[in-house]
């Protein structure tokens, strides 16, 4: 899929409502209104942006039906990526359609035709120029939120799709867009865990040096998610944008846009954009007809290949600020969707994210569930200051059925005694295995000492690179914190507890608390294997 063709002199394309005439008279009528109103700049660059949009549909790819989301797209472009530096060159490319629409109206009136007819081819010029900067964000766009249905839909289920349709239609794709998604796919999914998770009492209470609390499994958080094993389609953005990493012709164009982006002196450069996420857009140009045109025009070997190897520049420039300020933008929006979130958490997400590619969408789920877990608990005892801590506890865990297939009894293979030295059960899933050494040096360490052939040693340390984690949730009551302000520590203790709707089985008692001692370096640690990762 590319869309319209490079050169776009403003000829009516087929099954457009809007031939060339109809477009430029469209143009004059919005921009004479506003001279009449005597409208401020700002004013009539929004307005004729906005009717530019309008009759231009049919000549933009993938322009979104819904009008919501025609909506969110245009508010983008016109007013909330107002900030970046990309809608400076929007901006810029609209005075100048102004200018060119102004002296073509000018013209026209008088009866200067030769003058008008000028005015008119350089008009359609410009004209490409802003379709462009459209069709990049439009490209961008249903990228971002194809890839994020998709992800959903892996992990939560084809049930999910009425759910996401129904954002979709009622929120702009700003804040209130990804907000709406965690709320019913992430936050509320949490709750009514946790919910299970105290009513069927799958927690531990623990005592262990100055802390008491409880444990909570984030396994159980996990087991609310069904995901699919059915292939999700791709939409026809997916397919085109996947193809450009195809093959070493498609590779070399996506390397040379990459390149042309990042060379300077153009809003991409001088936001100082990421390598990454220069060869993100420079995909999303090469899906365009002009993109994949400048880069294979070579060097140019008259005049007229001079100016047409300008235009294609200007063209494809154009269709990465687009895409380019979508980006941003979401970007920013993801970021304050999940402001509740503490800082940590808000880096690892917004680097985890990348450009919102498909494969690293699907894989956030866990960590978004996990991080929304901590805040659901972090607000049960905002209140309580420094007396409570939350933190994870992460096990590295393996398969068993991929660790029983490493087991042989001949030399080099791992024997069950090895399987011991490296694995033990996990008590809460009979399907994983625990690891028992906690770094890799450790691991390749005990590999060595077991004599492990090479082969399986590799086997053993790839499950180890790609092995998935058992998490629990720590509430930890500070026991020392806690004896300062209350005479009665246990029951201040158990009434903490209580607010995560844990409660001390009838007949037990809450862990006690002695008076600690006054010298500072008597402060208790917290619980070991307790941290933040």
């Amino acid at each position: 899929m590319q869309a319209n063709g490079s050169d776009d002199t403003g000829a009516p394309r087929g099954g457009g409502p809007f031939s060339d005439t109809d477009r430029v008279a469209a143009y004059l009528e919005r921009l004479e209104e506003l001279k009449r109103v005597k409208a401020f700049r700002e004013v009539v660059e929004e307005r004729v942006f906005l009717e530019f949009i309008r009759v231009n549909r049919a000549r933009i790819n993938e322009f979104p039906l819904l009008e919501i989301e025609q909506k969110s797209l245009i508010d983008i472009l016109v007013r909330r990526g107002a900030e970046y530096p990309g809608h400076q060159h929007i901006k810029g490319l609209i005075g100048e359609f102004l200018v060119i629409l102004n002296k073509y109206g000018k013209a026209r009136a008088v009866g200067a035709g030769a003058e008008a007819e000028e005015f008119l081819r350089e008009l359609a010029g410009a004209e490409a120029l802003l379709v462009k900067c459209v069709q990049g964000a439009v490209y961008a766009s249903a990228l971002i939120k194809d890839n994020f249905s998709d992800a959903v839909i892996l992990n939560f289920g084809e049930s999910a799709l009425h759910e996401i349709e129904e954002i979709t239609e009622r929120c702009e794709f700003d804040e209130s867009w990804w907000r709406a998604h965690l709320d019913i796919f992430v936050r509320e999914r949490v709750a009514q865990a946790h919910a299970g998770i105290v009513a069927q009492e799958k927690y531990a209470v623990f005592r262990e040096g100055g802390f008491a609390g409880v444990r909570l499994p984030f396994d159980e958080v996990m087991a609310t998610v069904r995901g699919t094993d059915k292939t999700i389609q791709k939409t026809r953005v997916q397919d085109a944008y996947e193809d450009q990493e195809q093959g070493q012709e498609n590779q070399r164009v996506v390397t040379f846009l990459a390149a042309f982006f990042g060379s300077g002196g153009n809003p991409l450069s001088e936001a100082k954009t990421p390598a990454a996420t220069l060869r993100h857009v420079a995909r999303i140009a090469a899906m365009d007809i002009a993109g994949r045109e400048y880069a294979e025009a070579g060097t140019p070997d008259s005049d007229e290949a001079e100016v047409r190897l300008t235009f294609l520049a200007g063209q494809t420039m154009s269709i990465g600020v687009g895409a380019a300020l979508v980006q941003a933008v979401a970007l920013d929006d993801f970021e304050r969707a999940v402001r509740d979130f503490d800082a940590r958490e808000r880096r690892l997400l917004a680097a985890l994210v990348g450009n919102f590619e498909r494969v690293r969408l699907e894989r956030l789920a866990p960590l978004v569930l996990e991080f929304a877990y901590l805040g659901f608990l972090r607000d049960k005892c905002r209140d309580e200051g420094g007396k409570v801590m939350i933190r994870t506890l992460r096990l590295r865990r393996a398969v068993e059925a991929e660790v029983a297939a490493l087991v042989g009894t001949e030399d080099g293979e791992l024997t069950r005694i090895g399987r011991r030295r490296l694995f033990e059960a996990d008590p809460d899933r009979p399907d994983m295995l625990l690891w028992k050494p906690k770094t890799f040096e450790e691991m390749t360490g005990l590999c060595a000492m077991l004599q492990l052939d090479g082969a399986v040693a590799g086997r053993v340390a790839t499950l180890w690179e790609t092995a998935p984690f058992k998490v629990d949730i720590l509430v930890a009551v500070n026991l020392e914190a806690v004896a300062k302000v209350t005479g009665n520590p246990a029951q201040r203790v158990a009434e903490i507890l209580a607010r995560f709707g844990v409660t001390l089985r009838r007949g037990g008692r809450a862990p006690e608390a002695k008076t600690p001692a006054a010298a500072p370096d008597q402060s208790p640690k917290p619980p070991d294997g307790a941290n933040q990762g």
